[in-house]
């Protein structure tokens, strides 16, 4: 459990932390995931195929509560292990499971030790804008070569964010994530704690045996958290005011929407993502969003018109051109999804945009259809090997 991506120093917390008032300056891509490495654990389902992922926010003497997303632990018949940065296993006691609420898709547990972990910082998710830079922390599958599972740090933008949803999923993002993420951290780039991820478009990668996450995923603020935190006994020592009954902006329908998107319901997810580009035409996340749902209604012409239109307000969107590139192909323009991939590697400078370009490909026989498309995967998938 010792291997991540993208780690680096220790930082020092007792109890709960709380920055909420306090403006800290941004952190490199590796002091962040020394920080994630710390504050995440592993939530093993023991004797039971899957895990998911949890964070710790809070220490009184030997007793650590850990922050998941409910559905992580909604199995009061498997036996749960929590697995910490130490590998020490700590049994989790399911009378210790408490859940927000029926809405809102938030746990808390906990589980006594006499080590000293540390605990995440608390951030503020209302000031988690669109384009702000964001990591998902969590563990996915087991890696077959190894059978454990391996501490991952993904990056990428804030899409939009909402404090106006009933279950809660008010933060959307586009990073990539895989199965066994949930559960786990939003931070920062100061390090802080955002968000729980927990909801995600999911597609089976044959190449890599996993589960992979990609496009446009959602997270519950922490501040929807620090809201309900009393109702299940955390005292956050946070005083937030009341959720604003302002008008909806445009992140709140991109937020709306996606959600829409993730269920299926891509018709009723349209008339959302056209509210917010109402509201803001240069909008391209809602754009991108717009064509997605218009992909899976099969309305390829469409969904390249609205890539097309992201791509014009924002050129390095890798989203865009890998949604561009899967809609030409289905309408046989091969050498316009060819130029799109092309671009795909231009802008690969993560593994998570390599990993959503191969998946695009790669998930929709792209590649195949394409001539010398599979040489272009080998030298996406060549440029900037993460780091172990």
């Amino acid at each position: 459990m010792k291997s991540y991506q993208a780690i680096i120093p220790a930082i020092v917390g007792t109890s709960i932390v709380l920055l909420q008032p306090i403006t800290a300056k941004a952190l490199s891509s590796a002091e962040v995931g020394k920080i994630a490495e710390e504050i995440t654990v592993l939530i093993d389902y023991k004797n039971n195929p899957g895990n998911g992922s949890g964070v710790i926010i809070k220490k009184e003497g030997n007793t650590y509560t850990v922050l998941t997303a409910a559905h992580v632990v909604g199995k009061p018949n498997l036996k749960y292990e929590i697995v910490t940065p130490d590998d020490q296993r700590y049994p989790l006691e399911y009378s210790s499971v408490k859940k927000l609420s029926s809405e809102i898709d938030l746990a808390v547990f906990t589980f006594t030790s006499n080590k000293n972990y540390q605990v995440a910082q608390i951030g503020n998710s209302d000031s988690s804008e669109r384009g702000t830079l964001a990591y998902i922390s969590g563990f996915p599958g087991k890696n077959a070569a190894i059978n454990e599972s391996i501490l991952t740090l993904t990056k990428g933008e804030i899409a939009g964010s909402s404090s106006k949803l009933n279950d809660g999923y008010g933060l959307v993002y586009d990073i990539t994530t895989k199965g066994g993420m949930s559960g786990g951290a939003v931070l920062n780039d100061k390090g802080e704690l955002i968000g729980i991820h927990g909801r995600a478009d999911s597609s089976y990668d044959e190449q890599t045996d996993t589960i992979e996450k990609s496009g446009f995923n959602l997270g519950i603020p922490i501040n929807t958290f620090v809201r309900l935190a009393a109702q299940v006994g955390v005292n956050t020592g946070i005083n937030l005011p009341p959720v604003a009954t302002t008008a909806l902006k445009a992140e709140d329908y991109l937020v709306k929407g996606t959600n829409k998107w993730m269920k299926q319901n891509y018709q009723g997810a349209i008339p959302d993502h056209t509210q917010a580009i109402k509201l803001d035409p240069q909008y391209a996340q809602a754009y991108s969003a717009r064509g997605d749902a218009r992909v899976g209604l099969k309305d390829y012409q469409e969904a390249v018109n609205d890539y097309s239109q992201a791509i014009k307000i924002n050129p390095n969107y890798i989203m865009a051109y890998a949604g561009r590139s899967f809609a030409r192909s289905r309408l046989n323009d091969m050498k316009g999804a060819e130029s799109d991939l092309q671009h795909c590697q231009r802008l690969a400078k993560n593994n998570r945009a390599k990993s959503f370009c191969e998946k695009v490909g790669i998930k929709n026989n792209i590649f195949q259809k394409l001539e010398g498309i599979t040489e272009l995967l080998e030298r996406i998938s060549n440029t900037n090997t993460p780091s172990r």
